[in-house]
């Protein structure tokens, strides 16, 4: 026997013409369907079984190769359903199902694999070198999902029979379950170079760089394959998720067109190609394509939840809690789901539900800071300061290295007044991302706060060369030198924070109270009307008002301006000071 031959040329005499009909009719089935080797190698092997306990004997060969591939089908769980088998085949669903009966009550699946491996045994102690029980024993390790001995024996096959495709083949799908995707490209390469339009080598070898995460290499594969076999949907779908991994959506979205045109019911194509829709920002088309989904299979909880992404990206909050209530009925440990459906109620301002659904997602996964953080934000609006700081102490002792949290956490401790604990938070965040301006600005305000107003400068400082057009930090600026007495400096501050936004009512009024303390009353004057004509309720502005037309002697309006201040809870000393002395100077 030639070292050359394959394995199918070298099938034992014993098994006859009916088996070599039987194969060619599998293989046709194979392309027909799209079916894997592994899958096929299975069903010739329960088809090899059926021979010996003699359950070929007064049946159609045709119609129990067909069966034996429909069971192999469902012991590994393929998505082939009897009516693809069937329409396949052209066999009645009725013949397929009587013989399956037969089969299954002959062989029983679950128990072949270790008495098959026991017989394949005693035949290589007779004859180590036989290629076709080598070749079965491999086959019943893969069955029985032991992959490393399945390797071996492949490995010894192909020492007697180097180009024999069908332990290639075998050698492949053990080390892909392996995940050795090196070797399975090594697989690859041999097989392609054995047959070059070998579209299932080509497939698997782009599986592998997908795997290795190398998408141009694995797109490359795909390509061969289409080449090969325009129809070959698995290649286009996968194909369509290393496009969408490389964010290449519009090609992700053409790669899923072609499957949704050659199998339209092709297991998460219509998901896959929403996701796709959605990351492109075309949310009304991702709606369509997981209500496709969705119609077949209206159990499945992904689409229902990535629908309910896309309308919150649509900003219908509600629509999107509707799909994630679908969602987390069908699948209630789905922790992802809970943070988004609470991140809609977020938006709608309802905290307290977002929490409630934010519970419900640490009580399935507790390790994940981003619904830690949500659910210290959703806190931070219902200004539940104390609790915005376990939430986020939580995130930063799963991720000590968390910014965000650092800097959210050093808010909180700020909003308290608890301000030398927020300017170490503050110092955290910093020192994690050195570019974050917020936290910078933040920890100006604390350490002004605190009166270390030289310290506050520096923090300013580092602001205005990240974002010289963030008009609050020239307004704290101009406020910590108002603070030093320097009114020069903060009079420039000021002008810089409302030449970048002229609507900026502190920042008009704090230039006014900056030149009423420089005696340039009327100059003063006109910032602080302007201070109260873009925000009529900032008491400030009326104090500011109060104490410069007390300068001007315009003691009535002076008056007007300082009663406004109370009555909207003004409680400064200097104003209620200068309303005493008006009213003793009007009384005269």
């Amino acid at each position: 026997m030639k070292n050359n031959a394959t394995m199918s040329a070298k099938i034992n005499k014993a098994s006859d013409e009916n088996l070599r009909t039987a194969l060619q009719k599998l293989w046709h089935l194979q392309k027909q369907l799209s079916l894997s080797d592994s899958v096929v190698e299975k069903a010739a092997y329960l088809y090899r079984k059926s021979l010996e306990k003699g359950i070929v004997r007064g049946r159609y060969i045709s119609t129990l190769i067909t069966t034996t591939l429909y069971a192999a089908c469902v012991d590994d769980f393929v998505s082939k359903d009897l009516k693809d088998i069937a329409n396949a085949s052209n066999e009645t669903e009725y013949d397929i199902v009587r013989y399956y009966k037969t089969l299954t009550d002959n062989i029983t699946l679950d128990k072949i694999h270790a008495d098959a491996i026991e017989q394949y045994d005693k035949t290589l102690e007779i004859n180590p070198d036989e290629g076709r029980v080598l070749y079965d024993k491999a086959i019943e390790c893969s069955i029985s999902e032991n992959y490393r001995d399945c390797v071996s024996y492949c490995d010894k096959i192909i020492e007697i029979y180097p180009t024999d495709t069908g332990t290639w083949n075998l050698r492949c799908s053990a080390c892909q379950d392996l995940n050795e995707f090196e070797q399975v490209i090594e697989c690859c390469d041999v097989l392609t170079k054995i047959n070059p339009k070998s579209e299932s080598a080509w497939y698997n070898k782009g599986n592998a760089y997908y795997d290795l995460k190398n998408y141009k290499k694995a797109i490359e594969c795909y390509d061969k394959v289409t080449k090969i076999n325009p129809e070959y949907f698995h290649s286009w779908f996968w194909k369509g998720l290393a496009y969408y991994d490389l964010k290449n959506y519009k090609k992700a979205i053409k790669c899923y067109d072609k499957v949704t045109r050659i199998n339209p019911e092709y297991d998460d194509v219509w998901n896959n190609k929403g996701l796709a829709y959605l990351n492109h920002e075309n949310y009304k088309e991702s709606i369509a394509c997981f209500d496709k989904e969705i119609k077949i299979d209206p159990n499945y909880d992904i689409p229902w939840k990535n629908k309910g992404l896309a309308y919150h990206y649509l900003k219908n909050y509600k629509k999107a809690i509707e799909c994630y209530d679908k969602a987390t009925k069908l699948n209630p440990k789905d922790s992802d789901t809970w943070t988004e459906k609470g991140l809609s109620y977020h938006y709608l301002k309802n905290y307290k539900n977002a929490i409630e659904c934010y519970d419900k997602a640490i009580k399935i996964n507790p390790k994940n800071e981003i619904v830690w953080h949500n659910k210290g934000l959703a806190y931070y609006y219902l200004k539940n300061y104390k609790n915005v700081i376990e939430c986020y102490d939580k995130a930063i002792k799963i991720n000590p290295k968390n910014e965000i949290a650092w800097h959210n956490k050093g808010l909180a401790y700020y909003y308290l007044e608890n301000y030398k604990k927020a300017i170490v938070c503050f110092n955290k965040a910093t020192d994690i991302d050195a570019k974050d301006g917020s936290a910078w600005f933040y920890k100006g305000l604390a350490n002004g706060k605190f009166k270390n107003y030289d310290q506050a400068i520096e923090c300013y400082d580092k602001v205005t060369k990240l974002n010289p057009k963030f008009e609050n930090i020239w307004f704290g600026k101009g406020w910590t030198y108002s603070n030093l007495g320097n009114e020069k400096q903060a009079i420039i501050c000021y002008k810089k924070a409302i030449k970048i936004n002229p609507k900026h009512s502190m920042a008009h009024n704090n230039m006014g109270f900056s030149l009423f303390l420089a005696k340039k009353y009327k100059d003063a004057l006109v910032y602080a009307n302007k201070a109260i004509k873009f925000d009529k309720n900032n008491t400030n502005a009326y104090e500011t008002k109060c104490v410069i037309l007390y300068e001007l002697k315009k003691y009535s309006q002076s008056l007007t301006a300082g009663e406004k201040s109370v009555k909207m809870g003004s409680k400064d000393k200097e104003t209620l000071n200068c309303i005493k002395k008006i009213k003793k100077i009007l009384k005269k």
